[in-house]
């Protein structure tokens, strides 16, 4: 953002938008407020639109998903993080369509990515 202050002649804020996909995200970007280092959080987090046959494929780095329900074309899935590290924490969770073939990776899979937020504390 450009000012017309002589001394800042520019700012930059970070900002966070949504974009709509081919499937919907619930929430997006998914924060998970604060915890403390060591200890676990979990948010649900809904797949909406999905439009193939198989569940959806959730990925998560050092963190776990476990699916919960289906109904329809939506479905629910628990995300859970330990966090390692203090202070604010971004990390991508990836959602998958199904392999075509046995040799597609997961990049080639990924059909979006969404960030999820949260902000560490020391423990104690």
């Amino acid at each position: 953002m450009e000012t017309n202050d002589p001394d800042l002649k520019s700012i930059e804020i970070p900002v966070l938008a949504t974009v709509r996909g081919d499937i919907t995200v619930i929430p997006n970007p998914i924060t998970m407020g604060t915890t403390r280092l060591g200890q676990q959080r979990s948010i649900i987090v809904t797949i909406d639109d999905w439009k193939y046959n198989d569940i959806p494929t959730l990925v998560v780095p050092h963190g776990s998903v476990t699916f919960q329900e289906q109904d329809g074309t939506r479905y629910k899935f628990e995300v859970a993080i330990t966090p390692d590290t203090i202070g604010l924490m971004q990390r991508p969770l990836h959602i998958l369509r199904p392999k075509h073939n046995d040799n597609e990776g997961v990049e080639e899979r990924i059909i979006e990515t969404v960030p999820i937020i949260m902000r560490v504390l020391p423990t104690g």
